[in-house]
């Protein structure tokens, strides 16, 4: 299905990106923290924080958009697969936004918190995409195939995961800290129509499949 379907394809890129961006998050803040702002292991800890907020703050837009959107929908009978995106939509717009304030917002001797808090919009952005796809994929494809969806997604996603942080202090020391971060926020440019595409062609898109036995 990776390469057979573009619903699949496409989402298990974006998804695997964010995923890869908050490992290499991980590496780099660490990185950025002790040698800008000279914290130790247990406050570069303690800064991740920035990320969790990020985290409840894209459950609860999450679980708000489902209430208002879906739930009346499902008992109108005109539920469709593509509401679950609303989330994303709002977090492939935070994503780029959290990098790019990440990248450009650290400065010697700056204000740290400032730095650190570009965790919020990156952490919200990523994991609203995360929560979307994954349910976008089961309404999708249904019991019979969105098993086989999702791990699709999740090889991706894992290597990218893996793979990310191996280069991702060498290329913020030979890039420079504004840049390196640069790059991974406009390498998420590319991706962010991706999920607005869906909203619109996800229906036309349901039809053809060959994976969906039921349309609804």
């Amino acid at each position: 299905m990776l390469f057979t379907e573009i619903i699949v394809s496409s989402l298990a890129i974006y998804s695997a990106f964010a995923y890869a961006m908050i490992f290499s998050y991980f590496a780099s803040c660490s990185y950025i923290l002790q040698k800008l702002y000279g914290f130790n292991l247990r406050e570069v800890g303690l800064s991740f924080i920035s990320i969790i907020i990020g985290y409840i703050l894209a459950t609860v837009m999450y679980g708000v958009f489902d209430a208002r959107f879906r739930g009346p929908a499902l008992k109108a009978g005109t539920a469709t697969p593509e509401q679950r995106l609303y989330a994303a939509l709002v977090g492939s717009v935070l994503l780029p936004v959290g990098l790019f304030w990440y990248a450009w917002e650290a400065h010697a001797g700056g204000n740290w918190a400032a730095f650190v808090a570009a965790g919020i919009p990156f952490g919200m952005g990523a994991f609203s995409l995360f929560l979307s796809v994954i349910t976008y994929m089961v309404d999708f494809y249904g019991a019979k195939a969105a098993a086989s969806a999702l791990a699709a997604n999740g090889i991706l996603r894992y290597i990218l995961g893996a793979v990310f942080p191996l280069f991702t202090i060498q290329m913020y020391e030979k890039l420079g800290v504004h840049w390196a971060g640069s790059v991974f926020a406009f390498l998420s440019l590319p991706l962010l129509p991706i999920p607005w595409l869906l909203l619109k062609y996800g229906p036309s898109l349901r039809h053809r499949s060959k994976f969906v036995t039921s349309n609804p």
